[in-house]
């Protein structure tokens, strides 16, 4: 799942918006951007994974959570230098 998770951040703010995404949920789930699910369905796309609600949900949710997890570490390093 790590190497699906890498691939969503990569490609989280370059979508398309017009492409046709079977599996996203109709809202947002715990605060998660609708972009994540975008990505999370086509990464699974493009790795041949098992694409249903669940395994976009659950990538997503674990995209975005080491996005999170990055952009803290990122930060607690920056308030270190300086």
């Amino acid at each position: 799942m790590h190497d699906d998770s890498v691939k969503v951040m990569e490609i989280v703010d370059n979508l398309p918006i017009n492409d046709n995404y079977e599996f996203i949920p109709v809202k947002e789930i715990d605060n998660i951007p609708m972009k994540w699910f975008m990505a999370a369905e086509k990464a699974l796309r493009s790795s041949n994974g098992i694409v249903n609600k669940n395994a976009v949900k659950y990538l997503a949710l674990d995209a975005f959570i080491q996005h999170s997890l990055n952009n803290q570490r990122m930060e607690g390093v920056n308030r270190r230098n300086t």
